[in-house]
């Protein structure tokens, strides 16, 4: 009886720390997909995914989508534009409920580049800073 109620005790333990991904992890989830929109010819998303954009005037938020579709089309003349994005590694600052994630983002041409994403978490969704 004793046996089977630490059993019971353990599985429940184990359950518990499996079933919900840690903060950092959800931080370089999310910064991952930001980064897969933008491969993907999703730029308003992309823009739609930093902090506080959607409190811009509309003009403002017009040149940045311009501004991210130039990027992409530089780094398509220049690399053949980016092919896979990776997540290195990610720290989380728990007072501020951030995090820096870094991607690596692999180009066609074979290069790889490191970027740190600063993450904030906002009414409970991980968007760039």
């Amino acid at each position: 009886m004793r046996w089977s109620f630490y059993v019971l005790i353990l599985g429940i333990v184990i359950m518990s720390s499996c079933s919900g991904k840690r903060e950092e992890d959800k931080a370089s989830i999310a910064a991952k997909d930001y980064y897969e929109m933008l491969i993907a010819g999703q730029y308003d998303k992309f823009v739609a995914s930093s902090i506080n954009t959607d409190n811009i005037p509309k003009e403002y938020r017009e040149q940045l989508v311009t501004n991210v579709k130039q990027f992409v089309a530089v780094q398509k003349n220049e690399r053949g534009g980016i092919r896979e994005v990776r997540i290195v590694n990610s720290s989380y600052n728990k007072k501020k409920d951030s995090a820096d994630v870094l991607l690596v983002l692999s180009y066609k041409d074979r290069v790889n580049e490191e970027i740190v994403v600063p993450m904030i978490k906002k009414n409970g969704k991980w968007m760039m800073r």
